[in-house]
């Protein structure tokens, strides 16, 4: 092996490091590989679990365009989702009947928006499947509105959601740019409720 000189005395240059062993250069490379290989993992899997799509996600994209037909909360899709009832609001019961849709025991069938916030997990950072529930009229009331989230890129979300607008009210997207006004939380559904 060449040892490195002065170039303008040709004298040697003193390492103050001793030369590394071939098994030491080996296990440098080695660690290098693994850390590399664990960020890329670490990124694919933020990636894959942004990209995943819930299945009552594919359900409600089933259902958009679906609604009031007859009048005001009524309808035989109404109906269908409010099981049998109709004359209700049925935002809830339109994200109820697309959780049921994929798992027959998922969880309670509720008809109220703010039932929702009690069967998971409050997020800050939203992704596809979790939930958002918003208030109407007075933040203090029991009233609310509730939707799927389809899906979140930077900062819009959205949303899929039953009851929207005058009638006929339908099944409809809703895009949400930054924090909606009227928010009270992103649910992400409680795990045992979804693989029980």
């Amino acid at each position: 092996m060449t040892h490195p000189t002065k170039w303008w005395t040709g004298a040697p240059v003193r390492s103050y490091f001793p030369e590394p062993s071939f098994y030491d250069r080996a296990k440098t490379y080695l660690i290098g590989v693994l850390l590399a290989t664990v960020i890329i993992l670490l990124i694919l899997i933020g990636t894959a679990r942004a990209q995943i799509v819930s299945p009552w996600v594919s359900v409600a994209k089933n259902e958009i365009g679906h609604g009031e037909t007859e009048r005001d909360n009524a309808g035989p899709d109404v109906r269908r989702y409010l099981r049998g009832e109709e004359g209700k609001p049925w935002c809830a019961a339109f994200v109820s009947w697309c959780l049921n849709q994929t798992r027959t025991d998922a969880m309670p069938y509720f008809l109220r928006a703010r039932s929702f916030l009690w069967i998971g997990e409050m997020v800050d950072n939203p992704c596809s499947g979790d939930l958002i529930v918003l208030w109407r009229g007075n933040q203090n009331d029991k009233t609310g509105h509730v939707g799927i989230i389809e899906s979140v890129e930077g900062n819009t979300i959205t949303t899929i959601e039953g009851n929207v607008g005058v009638f006929p009210a339908k099944v409809k997207r809703v895009v949400y740019q930054g924090k909606p006004k009227k928010l009270l939380g992103y649910v992400r559904l409680k795990q045992e409720i979804l693989h029980d």
